[in-house]
């Protein structure tokens, strides 16, 4: 896939169900922004994601692709989570369905998935993974 279909794809994604977007559709949204936030930092000829030109042109990016109104955590949480993907998967893949089914928006599975990692699960009978 080039970097308009995935693009596309992640802005499908978002105006189909927002912020309750299940797994797949947050990982989509997540490879949208990679794209945006690549492409914004060439333009800007920055090495990083910060200064007043990226900020610029990533919230004009963002508006171009109607996009603008996933949060700035909302953002960064999608993109950890797509950065961490391989070991998130082989996670969920230890949870029921019911425990991967409440477990959609990036802030939630980065979460568990963290505490998961230092061992500091929750332990009561809501408790997921």
């Amino acid at each position: 896939m080039n970097d308009e279909s995935i693009t596309k794809c992640g802005c499908e994604a978002w105006r189909r169900a927002g912020r309750n977007a299940l797994f797949n559709d947050w990982i989509k949204i997540a490879e949208a922004l990679a794209v945006g936030r690549s492409a914004c930092m060439r333009l800007a000829a920055r090495n990083s994601r910060f200064g007043l030109r990226y900020n610029a042109l990533m919230l004009q990016w963002l508006q171009e692709r109607g996009l603008q109104e996933i949060t700035g955590q909302e953002r960064h949480k999608a993109l950890a989570v797509l950065d961490q993907l391989p070991a998130i998967l082989e996670w969920r893949k230890s949870l029921t369905n019911e425990q991967r089914r409440c477990l959609n928006h990036p802030s939630a599975i980065l979460g568990r998935f963290k505490r998961h990692q230092t061992g500091n699960v929750v332990k009561n009978r809501k408790a997921i993974g």
